[in-house]
This record gives structure tokens, C-alpha cells and sequence, in this order.
């Protein structure tokens, strides 16, 4: 065979070599694509998020992510392809406790040997809550943001509670009924454990009283229940 004939045969092969190549690029192209990215990619994952896996394999890590490329994710131990990922979680982040420890419950309440001597307290808390919300938030507050000191909480909580009550009879004999009858729902019972709740909060709320200022931490009001416990009457 000629050197002429070698050369003629070299440009034959390369042609059809090229020729082959130009048929695969459009017959062969969806064999060799890449799989399509899953949609988690649009999740916004990112460094620091934590995450639980699947793979098809049916294999499963949960780890932080340190970094994130355009076919993979890795964190310190853990290089996971995207492509092989059948599945990816993010794991919610716990909420860091309260710097404040919690909002301190508004509401009444009583020495305890007060409430031994008598359940009647525990009746009243309902009537009385709005009073109690009012006077807890005068306590915390009064002081710094409205300039008032303890003996105006403690008067404004008593007025409160009496306005509460029962409209008071005007007869001697109904006052002597009540008196002796003693329901817990008369106005007779109702100003009297008025002034025990006043007492108990003269006699032992001293260290509860905000005086120095208010907390961040802290309603910024009493929450209303009016709405939604209609006084009894």
C-alpha cells in the first residue's frame, strides 16, 4: 500500500470519525444529560443550616452544612452529591430560652393562710382577676412609667374590687339578710373578701413592688379579660 493510499485512508477515518461524533451529539445527548437538580435546591439551603438526608442508596446522615456547591453539599464529615439525594431536611433550629426566664403571670392570689381559713377566696379570683391584673401591672410599672408609689396601687386595687361587687342593699333588713344568710355571692361577702385580698396585698406585697423601674421583660399592659369573663352580678 501506497504512502498516497495511507494518507487517503487517515482522511477517510477521520472523517467518519467526525461524522460519528455530530450523529451523537444529537442522538446520544439524553443518554449522557445530567439528571435534572431536585427541587429541595430552591430550599435556600445554606452554611450553618442543619439538615437530615436520604440518599437513594437508602442511606441517612443529619449534620450541619459548611458548605454548599452547585452539585453538592458538605459539612465536616459528610460530602453528599446532590444527584444522589432522595431526600433533604432542614432541622428547625430549637428557640434560645427567654433572656427574661418567662413573663410573670398576672393574676390574684393570697396568702396561703388566708386561703385555708376560707375557699371563698378562690371564688373571687375570677370576679377580682381584672382588679389583680391591674394592681400585679401597678406594681411592675407604676413607679417608673406613671410616677405612682405602692399605697396608690394598693388603693386603686381596693376601689377596683368594690366596683366589682353587688350593688350594697340600702335597707337594714336587707343588710341583716345578707348578713345572716352570708352567700358568697352577696355584697356583703364580696366587700368583705375585697378588703382581704387589699390587706393581704398591704400586709405582704411590699416586696413585690417595682420601685427602682419596669422590665423589658414585661407586658406592655394587663391583658383584658373583661371581654371575656362577664362580671358576676
Amino acid at each position: 500500500m501506497t504512502q498516497r493510499m495511507l494518507q487517503t485512508l487517515g482522511k477517510t477515518l477521520r472523517r467518519l470519525m467526525l461524522l460519528s461524533l455530530i450523529a451523537c451529539a444529537a442522538g446520544c445527548a439524553q443518554k449522557f444529560t445530567v439528571k435534572p437538580l431536585p427541587n429541595f435546591v430552591d430550599a435556600a439551603i445554606k452554611p450553618g443550616d442543619k439538615v437530615e438526608v436520604t440518599t437513594y442508596g437508602g442511606e441517612s446522615w443529619k449534620f450541619e452544612v459548611t458548605g454548599v456547591t452547585k452539585t453538592a453539599l458538605h459539612g465536616r464529615e459528610h460530602k453528599v452529591r446532590l444527584v444522589e439525594i432522595a431526600d433533604l431536611k432542614k432541622i428547625a433550629r430549637k428557640r434560645p430560652p427567654s433572656p427574661c426566664g418567662g413573663e410573670k403571670e398576672l393574676g390574684c392570689s393570697v396568702p396561703i393562710l388566708i386561703s385555708m381559713a376560707s375557699n371563698e377566696h378562690a371564688h373571687y379570683r375570677e370576679r377580682f382577676y381584672d382588679a389583680c391584673a391591674q394592681h400585679d401591672y401597678c406594681y411592675r410599672h407604676g413607679s417608673a412609667t406613671y410616677g405612682l408609689d405602692r399605697d396608690d396601687c394598693d388603693e386603686e386595687f381596693l376601689v377596683n374590687m368594690q366596683n366589682s361587687c353587688p350593688n350594697q342593699t340600702t335597707s337594714v333588713f336587707g343588710t341583716v339578710v345578707e348578713i345572716m344568710g352570708n352567700s358568697i355571692d352577696s355584697s356583703f361577702t364580696c366587700m368583705r373578701i375585697a378588703n382581704d385580698f387589699y390587706t393581704a396585698a398591704r400586709d405582704f406585697g411590699e416586696k413585690h413592688f417595682e420601685a427602682k423601674g419596669s422590665s423589658y421583660c414585661e407586658y406592655n399592659g394587663p391583658p383584658g379579660r373583661s371581654a371575656l369573663i362577664p362580671p358576676t352580678r
